[in-house]
């Protein structure tokens, strides 16, 4: 009974089964439900593992405890760190990407006011735009046009 570990033959639900002890008490898994095998050998091989355990944990001093925990907190601490500045990253593109579709929107309405339309040129696949002319822009290609037909650039509309 090294470590205070011992298997008990019992009665289960499903005919005999083969139940660990630690100093009297049962072995537990999960919500108290008790270490159950269905052969002794199972159960034994359960107990070495667990003396095993015992055995290399007992080998650690309180220093290099005290050092594994302080190992373990610095190493959560930087993964938070690392959690937080991803977090952050993430904020704040998120904050240009919003800032970038509202100066789009204002500009966008501020052409409209004027008169310009945006067309899409652009053919959605290669077999349309090659039907028409083999240079033709394949995807999105937008252009401003003015009020009165023309292609201008942003800046010519907005007279800079």
């Amino acid at each position: 009974m090294e470590f205070g570990f011992e298997v008990r033959e019992e009665e289960g639900r499903r005919g005999v089964e083969y139940a660990c002890y630690r100093d009297g008490k049962p072995c537990i898994k999960g919500l108290w439900e008790t270490r159950a095998f269905k052969s002794q050998k199972s159960a034994q091989n359960w107990i070495d593992k667990q003396i095993s355990i015992l055995k290399a944990d007992s080998l650690i001093s309180d220093e290099d405890r005290a050092a594994i925990r302080k190992e373990r907190e610095d190493n959560e601490v930087a993964e938070k760190a690392a959690r937080d500045a991803a977090f952050d990253e993430r904020l704040r593109r998120e904050r240009e990407e919003k800032e970038v579709r509202r100066n789009r929107a204002i500009l966008n309405s501020t052409l409209k006011a004027r008169g310009y339309k945006w067309m899409n040129v652009g053919f959605r696949s290669e077999e349309d735009a090659d039907a028409f002319d083999p240079n033709l822009p394949v995807g999105d290609d937008w252009q401003l046009v003015s009020p009165d037909g023309k292609v201008v650039s942003v800046q010519e509309a907005l007279g800079k």
